[in-house]
Protein backbone atom coordinates (compact mmCIF):
# COMPACT_ATOMS: atom_id res chain seq x y z
CA UNK A 1 0.00 0.00 0.00
CA UNK A 2 1.65 3.69 -0.81
CA UNK A 3 0.36 6.91 0.11
CA UNK A 4 1.83 10.67 -0.86
CA UNK A 5 2.73 13.59 1.70
CA UNK A 6 3.64 17.21 0.16
CA UNK A 7 7.05 18.26 1.19
CA UNK A 8 7.13 22.51 0.90
CA UNK A 9 10.61 23.10 0.39
CA UNK A 10 12.25 26.57 0.05
CA UNK A 11 16.26 27.63 -0.92
CA UNK A 12 17.95 30.65 -0.38
CA UNK A 13 20.38 31.40 -2.59
CA UNK A 14 22.77 34.53 -2.87
CA UNK A 15 25.91 36.25 -3.01
CA UNK A 16 27.38 36.63 1.23
CA UNK A 17 29.67 39.63 1.65
CA UNK A 18 32.95 38.41 3.03
CA UNK A 19 33.08 38.62 6.83
CA UNK A 20 29.94 40.87 7.13
CA UNK A 21 27.86 38.92 9.13
CA UNK A 22 25.34 41.44 9.93
CA UNK A 23 24.52 42.57 6.46
CA UNK A 24 24.19 38.94 4.98
CA UNK A 25 21.60 38.73 8.13
CA UNK A 26 20.13 41.41 6.92
CA UNK A 27 20.04 40.52 2.81
CA UNK A 28 18.97 37.07 4.14
CA UNK A 29 15.54 38.95 5.95
CA UNK A 30 15.33 41.06 2.62
CA UNK A 31 15.24 37.91 0.34
CA UNK A 32 12.70 35.85 2.59
CA UNK A 33 10.77 38.55 3.32
CA UNK A 34 7.73 37.38 1.23
CA UNK A 35 7.45 34.36 2.77
CA UNK A 36 3.87 33.53 4.70
CA UNK A 37 4.18 32.06 7.97
CA UNK A 38 3.42 28.64 7.80
CA UNK A 39 3.90 28.38 3.72
CA UNK A 40 6.68 26.03 4.08
CA UNK A 41 8.30 23.06 5.50
CA UNK A 42 11.85 23.48 5.18
CA UNK A 43 13.97 27.01 4.34
CA UNK A 44 17.55 26.15 3.51
CA UNK A 45 20.35 28.55 3.24
CA UNK A 46 23.78 27.92 2.20
CA UNK A 47 27.37 26.43 3.38
CA UNK A 48 28.89 29.57 5.52
CA UNK A 49 25.84 31.32 4.70
CA UNK A 50 26.72 34.57 6.83
CA UNK A 51 30.28 34.59 7.07
CA UNK A 52 31.41 34.00 3.60
CA UNK A 53 33.73 30.80 2.51
CA UNK A 54 37.45 32.04 2.13
CA UNK A 55 39.24 31.71 5.48
CA UNK A 56 42.78 31.04 7.18
CA UNK A 57 43.02 30.07 10.45
CA UNK A 58 43.67 33.46 11.93
CA UNK A 59 40.96 34.93 9.65
CA UNK A 60 38.83 32.74 10.77
CA UNK A 61 38.96 33.09 14.68
CA UNK A 62 36.54 36.36 14.99
CA UNK A 63 33.79 34.30 13.66
CA UNK A 64 33.59 31.20 15.20
CA UNK A 65 30.38 30.41 16.95
CA UNK A 66 28.64 28.51 19.71
CA UNK A 67 26.27 26.36 18.30
CA UNK A 68 23.57 27.37 20.78
CA UNK A 69 23.99 30.72 21.47
CA UNK A 70 25.87 32.32 18.48
CA UNK A 71 24.90 34.16 16.14
CA UNK A 72 23.24 31.85 13.24
CA UNK A 73 21.48 30.06 16.13
CA UNK A 74 19.73 33.19 17.23
CA UNK A 75 19.11 34.32 13.48
CA UNK A 76 17.40 30.71 12.76
CA UNK A 77 15.93 30.38 15.83
CA UNK A 78 13.66 33.61 15.49
CA UNK A 79 13.25 33.02 11.74
CA UNK A 80 12.29 29.50 12.19
CA UNK A 81 9.43 30.65 14.65
CA UNK A 82 8.65 33.46 13.18
CA UNK A 83 7.66 31.15 9.70
CA UNK A 84 6.88 28.27 11.46
CA UNK A 85 8.86 26.14 9.46
CA UNK A 86 12.04 23.81 9.94
CA UNK A 87 15.55 26.06 8.71
CA UNK A 88 18.79 24.98 8.10
CA UNK A 89 22.09 26.46 7.33
CA UNK A 90 25.94 26.84 7.40
CA UNK A 91 28.18 28.49 9.87
CA UNK A 92 31.98 28.04 11.42
CA UNK A 93 31.39 26.35 14.59
CA UNK A 94 34.16 26.92 17.52
CA UNK A 95 35.69 23.84 18.78
CA UNK A 96 36.15 22.82 22.65
CA UNK A 97 39.62 23.35 23.51
CA UNK A 98 39.47 19.29 24.19
CA UNK A 99 39.03 18.75 20.86
CA UNK A 100 41.61 16.47 18.63
CA UNK A 101 42.70 17.97 15.49
CA UNK A 102 42.89 16.08 12.64
CA UNK A 103 42.18 17.29 9.09
CA UNK A 104 40.52 15.29 6.71
CA UNK A 105 40.40 15.63 2.63
CA UNK A 106 38.23 15.25 -0.07
CA UNK A 107 38.49 15.52 -3.94
CA UNK A 108 40.32 12.28 -4.78
CA UNK A 109 40.55 14.11 -8.57
CA UNK A 110 43.38 16.50 -7.03
CA UNK A 111 47.19 15.93 -7.48
CA UNK A 112 49.03 14.63 -4.37
CA UNK A 113 51.45 17.57 -3.91
CA UNK A 114 48.72 20.15 -4.17
CA UNK A 115 47.17 21.73 -0.81
CA UNK A 116 44.47 18.71 -0.30
CA UNK A 117 48.13 16.12 0.30
CA UNK A 118 49.10 15.30 3.48
CA UNK A 119 52.00 17.45 3.83
CA UNK A 120 49.61 20.41 4.26
CA UNK A 121 50.43 22.01 7.95
CA UNK A 122 46.80 22.29 8.97
CA UNK A 123 46.08 24.17 11.70
CA UNK A 124 42.30 23.12 12.63
CA UNK A 125 40.26 26.03 15.25
CA UNK A 126 36.84 25.49 13.79
CA UNK A 127 34.57 23.06 12.24
CA UNK A 128 32.93 23.95 8.92
CA UNK A 129 29.59 23.11 10.67
CA UNK A 130 25.48 23.22 9.69
CA UNK A 131 22.56 23.87 12.05
CA UNK A 132 18.96 22.49 11.08
CA UNK A 133 16.46 24.30 13.61
CA UNK A 134 12.76 22.89 14.38
CA UNK A 135 9.83 25.00 14.09
CA UNK A 136 9.87 25.86 17.07
CA UNK A 137 13.77 27.28 17.04
CA UNK A 138 15.02 23.87 18.96
CA UNK A 139 18.22 22.67 17.49
CA UNK A 140 17.04 19.37 15.85
CA UNK A 141 20.19 18.53 14.06
CA UNK A 142 24.12 19.53 14.23
CA UNK A 143 26.98 18.51 11.51
CA UNK A 144 30.40 18.89 10.43
CA UNK A 145 31.56 18.43 7.59
CA UNK A 146 33.30 15.45 6.95
CA UNK A 147 35.12 15.68 3.72
CA UNK A 148 36.94 18.81 3.82
CA UNK A 149 37.67 20.74 0.53
CA UNK A 150 40.83 22.01 0.05
CA UNK A 151 39.37 26.30 1.53
CA UNK A 152 38.49 24.11 4.43
CA UNK A 153 41.90 22.55 5.17
CA UNK A 154 43.40 25.50 6.99
CA UNK A 155 41.13 26.01 9.50
CA UNK A 156 38.45 23.03 9.76
CA UNK A 157 38.50 20.30 11.87
CA UNK A 158 36.41 17.16 10.11
CA UNK A 159 33.35 15.58 11.14
CA UNK A 160 33.20 11.84 12.21
CA UNK A 161 29.93 10.71 11.05
CA UNK A 162 26.92 11.84 8.19
CA UNK A 163 24.20 13.72 10.58
CA UNK A 164 20.25 12.01 10.14
CA UNK A 165 17.78 13.00 12.26
CA UNK A 166 13.49 11.70 12.12
CA UNK A 167 11.55 14.67 12.02
CA UNK A 168 8.27 12.85 11.44
CA UNK A 169 6.05 13.97 8.78
CA UNK A 170 6.32 15.32 5.92
CA UNK A 171 10.24 15.42 5.91
CA UNK A 172 10.32 12.01 7.17
CA UNK A 173 14.07 10.86 8.20
CA UNK A 174 16.49 13.68 6.90
CA UNK A 175 20.42 13.56 6.64
CA UNK A 176 22.45 17.02 6.78
CA UNK A 177 25.11 17.50 4.69
CA UNK A 178 27.92 19.86 3.78
CA UNK A 179 29.32 20.36 -0.37
CA UNK A 180 31.92 17.73 -0.36
CA UNK A 181 30.43 15.17 2.30
CA UNK A 182 29.09 14.36 -1.39
CA UNK A 183 32.23 13.47 -2.58
CA UNK A 184 34.40 10.33 -0.98
CA UNK A 185 37.48 11.42 1.68
CA UNK A 186 41.10 10.39 0.37
CA UNK A 187 42.08 9.38 3.93
CA UNK A 188 38.98 6.96 3.92
CA UNK A 189 39.98 4.22 0.83
CA UNK A 190 38.10 1.59 2.16
CA UNK A 191 34.66 3.35 2.30
CA UNK A 192 32.16 3.62 -0.86
CA UNK A 193 32.96 5.97 -3.43
CA UNK A 194 29.61 6.96 -2.59
CA UNK A 195 30.10 7.89 1.10
CA UNK A 196 26.73 10.44 1.78
CA UNK A 197 24.36 8.35 -0.71
CA UNK A 198 25.51 4.70 0.78
CA UNK A 199 24.80 6.07 4.14
CA UNK A 200 21.07 7.77 3.06
CA UNK A 201 20.48 4.09 1.49
CA UNK A 202 21.38 2.26 5.05
CA UNK A 203 19.65 4.84 7.03
CA UNK A 204 16.32 5.21 4.96
CA UNK A 205 16.77 8.66 4.26
CA UNK A 206 13.42 10.70 2.79
CA UNK A 207 15.42 14.07 2.28
CA UNK A 208 18.96 15.37 1.94
CA UNK A 209 19.80 18.42 2.14
CA UNK A 210 22.93 19.83 1.14
CA UNK A 211 24.36 23.01 1.98
CA UNK A 212 26.84 24.40 -0.35
CA UNK A 213 29.45 26.37 -1.54
CA UNK A 214 30.09 24.76 -4.88
CA UNK A 215 32.84 26.51 -7.09
CA UNK A 216 31.32 26.77 -10.92
CA UNK A 217 32.41 24.10 -13.30
CA UNK A 218 33.62 26.52 -15.68
CA UNK A 219 32.00 24.74 -18.80
CA UNK A 220 29.23 25.92 -20.99
CA UNK A 221 29.43 29.45 -19.54
CA UNK A 222 27.00 30.54 -21.46
CA UNK A 223 24.35 28.66 -19.95
CA UNK A 224 21.85 29.83 -17.13
CA UNK A 225 22.72 26.98 -14.86
CA UNK A 226 25.43 25.00 -14.03
CA UNK A 227 24.44 21.79 -16.09
CA UNK A 228 27.95 20.39 -15.85
CA UNK A 229 28.11 20.47 -11.74
CA UNK A 230 24.24 19.57 -11.75
CA UNK A 231 25.10 16.71 -13.43
CA UNK A 232 27.59 15.51 -11.14
CA UNK A 233 25.39 15.79 -8.44
CA UNK A 234 23.60 13.82 -9.63
CA UNK A 235 25.90 11.05 -10.13
CA UNK A 236 26.89 11.19 -6.92
CA UNK A 237 23.60 10.15 -5.98
CA UNK A 238 23.51 6.98 -7.52
CA UNK A 239 23.16 4.32 -4.96
CA UNK A 240 19.70 5.88 -4.42
CA UNK A 241 18.48 5.41 -7.46
CA UNK A 242 19.47 1.84 -7.76
CA UNK A 243 17.50 -1.08 -7.14
CA UNK A 244 18.50 -1.79 -3.77
CA UNK A 245 16.88 -3.88 -0.99
CA UNK A 246 16.04 -2.17 2.05
CA UNK A 247 16.65 1.18 0.29
CA UNK A 248 14.08 3.76 0.69
CA UNK A 249 11.37 3.93 -2.11
CA UNK A 250 11.93 7.56 -2.88
CA UNK A 251 14.98 10.54 -1.37
CA UNK A 252 14.28 13.45 -2.71
CA UNK A 253 17.83 16.07 -2.35
CA UNK A 254 17.85 19.78 -1.65
CA UNK A 255 21.12 21.27 -2.69
CA UNK A 256 21.21 25.11 -1.23
CA UNK A 257 23.99 26.52 -2.91
CA UNK A 258 25.43 30.03 -3.13
CA UNK A 259 26.14 32.37 -6.17
CA UNK A 260 28.44 34.91 -6.65
CA UNK A 261 32.58 35.26 -6.66
CA UNK A 262 34.81 35.80 -3.66
CA UNK A 263 38.82 35.87 -3.56
CA UNK A 264 38.67 34.97 -7.61
CA UNK A 265 36.43 32.18 -6.71
CA UNK A 266 32.85 31.82 -8.82
CA UNK A 267 30.43 29.75 -7.18
CA UNK A 268 28.11 27.32 -9.37
CA UNK A 269 24.72 28.95 -7.97
CA UNK A 270 22.20 26.29 -9.32
CA UNK A 271 20.55 25.23 -6.50
CA UNK A 272 18.52 22.46 -6.97
CA UNK A 273 15.77 20.06 -5.91
CA UNK A 274 16.36 16.55 -7.11
CA UNK A 275 14.50 12.80 -6.60
CA UNK A 276 16.00 9.85 -6.65
CA UNK A 277 13.53 6.97 -6.92
CA UNK A 278 14.96 3.20 -5.81
CA UNK A 279 15.33 1.61 -9.46
CA UNK A 280 15.27 4.83 -11.79
CA UNK A 281 18.76 4.43 -12.24
CA UNK A 282 19.37 8.29 -12.53
CA UNK A 283 18.37 10.84 -10.56
CA UNK A 284 15.44 13.64 -11.53
CA UNK A 285 16.27 17.03 -11.68
CA UNK A 286 12.39 18.66 -10.51
CA UNK A 287 13.69 22.56 -10.39
CA UNK A 288 16.99 24.65 -10.68
CA UNK A 289 18.05 27.76 -10.16
CA UNK A 290 20.52 30.45 -12.22
CA UNK A 291 24.07 30.24 -11.74
CA UNK A 292 24.10 33.86 -10.97
CA UNK A 293 20.98 34.72 -9.07
CA UNK A 294 20.13 35.65 -5.82
CA UNK A 295 16.81 34.93 -4.52
CA UNK A 296 14.31 32.45 -2.70
CA UNK A 297 12.88 29.45 -4.77
CA UNK A 298 10.31 27.23 -3.09
CA UNK A 299 9.20 23.90 -4.80
CA UNK A 300 6.30 21.74 -3.63
CA UNK A 301 6.55 18.06 -4.44
CA UNK A 302 4.81 15.02 -3.57
CA UNK A 303 6.58 11.94 -2.03
CA UNK A 304 5.14 8.29 -2.86
CA UNK A 305 5.60 5.91 0.63
CA UNK A 306 5.64 2.73 1.36
CA UNK A 307 2.83 1.50 4.09
CA UNK A 308 6.19 0.24 6.24
CA UNK A 309 7.07 3.97 6.00
CA UNK A 310 4.14 5.79 7.09
CA UNK A 311 3.78 2.94 10.04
Amino acid sequence: MTASTRTRIGVVQFSPKHGDVEANFAKARELIASIEPGSLDLLCFPEMAFTGYTFSADTIRPYLEDADTGPTAAFLSSLSRNLRTHVAAGFPLALAPSESRTPRLADPSAPSDDIYGRHLDANPVGANAALLLRPDGVLAALHRKLNLFRLDVPWAQAGEKFTTVDLGPPLGRVTLAICMDLNPALDAAHESVFEVAEHCVREGTTLLVLLNAWLDSREDTDTHEDWCTLQYWAYRLHPLCAEREGAPEETLVVICNRTGSEDGLTFAGSSALLRCKRGAGRAQILGVMGRDEEGVHVWTVCQQHTRTDLD
